[in-house]
C-alpha cells in the first residue's frame, strides 16, 4: 500500500484532528504513538505535514519539522493543508518570507483556498505593524496613517 492511500485509523487520526483543532501537545503524542506502531510503514502524507509541523510548534526541532512538510508535498503536492503546514513551520521560524513562498505554491494548487487565503492576508498583515501600537491595527486612524506610509514608499 503507498503512503498515499494508506488508511487514517486509531492514534494517527486522532493525533492529526488534535492539530488541526489547535492542540498541538496531544496531537504530537498521539502522532509520535502511531509512528511508533507503524514502524514508519504506509504513513500517509497527512502524518509528515502535521507531525512537522507539531515538532516546530512544541519542539522547536524547525530544521527536522521543514524536511517533514516538503516530504507530504512530495508525497501529495496537491493536498493545500501541506501547504499550510508548511507555512506554518516557516512562520514559527519567524521566516515570514518563505511562509508567504509556501502560501503562494498551496494557491498555485487551489486559488481560492480559503485557509491560504486567509493565511496570506496575515502574513501580509505583519510585514507592516500598526503606526500606533498602542491603538488596534483596524483602528481608523491606524488605517489613514497606514495607508499614508504605504503611499510614502
Amino acid at each position: 500500500m503507498s503512503t498515499a492511500t494508506a488508511p487514517i485509523a486509531g492514534p494517527l487520526k486522532l493525533g492529526i484532528q488534535l492539530c488541526r483543532r489547535g492542540d498541538w501537545q496531544n496531537g504530537l503524542a498521539y502522532l509520535e504513538r502511531a509512528r511508533y506502531e507503524m514502524k514508519g510503514d504506509g504513513l500517509p502524507s497527512l502524518f509528515f505535514s502535521y507531525y512537522g509541523h507539531a515538532l516546530a510548534r512544541c519542539q522547536r526541532r524547525h530544521e527536522e519539522a521543514l524536511a517533514l512538510c516538503e516530504r507530504a508535498i512530495e508525497l501529495e503536492f496537491y493536498h493545500v493543508e501541506h501547504y499550510v503546514n508548511l507555512a506554518g513551520v516557516h512562520a514559527l521560524r519567524k521566516d515570514r518570507k518563505r511562509a508567504l513562498d509556501a502560501v503562494k505554491r498551496g494557491l498555485a494548487v487551489e486559488p481560492a483556498n480559503a485557509r491560504l487565503l486567509a493565511l496570506q492576508g496575515k502574513l501580509n498583515e505583519e510585514a507592516y505593524p500598526p503606526v500606533l501600537a498602542f491603538l488596534p491595527r483596524e483602528h481608523v486612524i491606524n488605517r489613514w496613517l497606514g495607508k499614508r506610509r504605504a503611499n510614502a514608499k
